[in-house]
């Protein structure tokens, strides 16, 4: 009894994914190669960040 559920349940969930994957052409995602920008907020908060550690090293140096 066991194993003929568990063969039913491996049919649908084969069923359940394979027909959506012939129907919309299910495709791999690629792999990006670079990374996304920063937002313009982003990328000043950084160099607010850089700045700010740029000075405690030179307010502990002097």
């Amino acid at each position: 009894m066991q194993d003929q559920a568990d063969r039913k349940l491996q049919t649908l969930t084969t069923i359940v994914y394979s027909v959506p994957k012939a129907r919309f052409e299910l495709e791999e995602a690629k792999a990006s190669k670079e990374h996304p920008r920063l937002s313009r907020q982003q990328t000043h908060i950084e160099n607010l960040r850089r700045e700010l550690r740029q000075m405690k090293r030179r307010y502990r140096v002097g």
